[in-house]
């Protein structure tokens, strides 16, 4: 009677236990692609990026030296990745677009504008990311000091 229920309490730990490490593992896999994905980018560009910013599986980087921004992200089906000469960048703005409804999402961005047109950098989507905030409002506010005060140097 008593192997019953070790061997029950096993095969329920195991049922419960094994999907967790599944999600952790896929998570670590992602965030370890989207490092490389980041410093293939910044080596091919042979600069020297000293602020970053790292969140879920998004990376943001900067050379201030060489205006020249650096944006990873490996959402569920694509991976995004920008680099983005500032000195082509005339404007940066805070996009907060929150859609109500029956299925009620929130998308927080930077759109940077230049004479080569629009760049998006998308730093939250609720579908991708989930309904809950990690630091990203802070984050996106950050960068758009950061990179508003490059175009301003750089006129």
């Amino acid at each position: 009677m008593d192997t019953s229920k070790i061997v029950i309490f096993i095969v329920f730990l195991a049922v419960c236990v094994l999907p967790i490490i599944y999600i952790s593992r896929k998570g670590k896999k992602k965030e370890k692609q989207t490092e490389s994905s980041f410093q293939k980018m910044v080596s091919m560009n042979a600069v020297n990026v000293k602020t970053i910013d790292r969140w879920h599986n998004t990376i943001i980087g900067i050379d201030e030296k060489n205006a020249m921004l650096f944006f990873v992200r490996n959402g569920n089906e694509e991976e995004i990745s920008k680099a983005i000469e500032l000195k082509d960048i005339n404007k940066c703005i805070v996009n907060n677009i929150a859609k109500a409804g029956n299925s009620s999402s929130q998308i927080m961005e930077l759109i940077l504008t230049g004479d080569k047109g629009e760049t998006t950098l998308e730093f939250y989507n609720s579908e991708v990311d989930g309904f809950t905030l990690t630091g990203q409002l802070q984050i996106i506010g950050k960068w758009h000091k950061i990179i508003s005060g490059i175009i301003k140097k750089n006129k």
